[in-house]
């Protein structure tokens, strides 16, 4: 049951927040899912991590050096977690927000002629 990412938008200490195709919003800590070595070994420097992007055609994360990311298991991450995911989700909407951020991004469906591979659309 693939649900593709729609967008990205990278915050600070490994974390991004998600949207998903089905309205679905969250934000995960990368840091508690993989190890930064091998190919998420340039993840770790927050400037390169922080130029995550959509990979139109797989629906997830990706970054230059071809680490992606299983957006399955982003999914589950965010649909199981919602204690830590809202908190966030609320402080982003209520003003600290990320420049770009807005809360009706997960409203909003892409087609298919709107290209979102080689930039980071953020949640907009």
């Amino acid at each position: 049951m693939l649900k593709d990412i729609v967008t990205v938008k990278p915050l600070t200490n490994y974390q991004l927040v998600l949207c998903f195709e089905d309205g679905m919003e969250g934000v995960v800590d990368i840091s508690q899912l993989i190890q930064f070595s091998g190919i998420f070994a340039p993840l770790h420097n927050q400037v390169y991590f922080a130029q995550a992007q959509i990979h139109p055609e797989l629906g997830t994360v990706i970054w230059q050096n071809g680490a992606d990311l299983d957006p399955d298991v982003l999914y589950a991450v965010v649909a199981n977690s919602p204690s830590q995911t809202i908190p966030v989700l609320r402080s982003l909407h209520k003003g600290s927000k990320p420049s770009g951020y807005h809360s009706t991004v997960c409203k909003r469906r892409y087609s298919e002629a709107e290209p979102l591979y080689g930039r980071s659309p953020g949640c907009d």
